[in-house]
């Protein structure tokens, strides 16, 4: 069975940010930045697009008419719970109240598209 929108979109939030709270994560972001040739940055790049892609779908099912500026959005909410996470924020709790947040969030234009 297909996983629903919602799930997918839970799936993607929640994995970025278990990323972020891994000891060591800044670091070795900053330390391969530096050391990653041109190519291999353009491969991340089109990893990170096909998951931007699949999101983007999701909210489509969920009804959002400009899915890519949702997704936008939602992407800034989870940068967010990344520099309260960096900061120091318990990394459960904020992935928790991120997801919230969000799920309630993309849920809302299917409501509004009902009403």
């Amino acid at each position: 069975a297909q996983p629903t929108p919602e799930r997918q979109i839970a799936a993607y939030v929640r994995r970025q940010l278990e990323l972020v709270s891994q000891p060591g994560h800044r670091n070795l972001l900053a330390l391969s930045a530096l050391e990653l040739d041109g190519t291999a940055r353009d491969r991340i790049r089109t990893a990170h697009g096909l998951l931007v892609d699949l999101v983007v779908g999701a909210l489509r099912r969920l009804g959002h008419s400009d899915a890519r500026a949702t997704a936008a959005a939602l992407q800034g909410a989870i940068d967010g719970a990344a520099k309260r996470i960096d900061a120091g924020a318990d990394p459960n709790a904020t992935i928790e109240a991120t997801l919230t947040l969000i799920l309630f969030g993309v849920r809302g234009a299917r409501r509004r598209l009902s009403a």
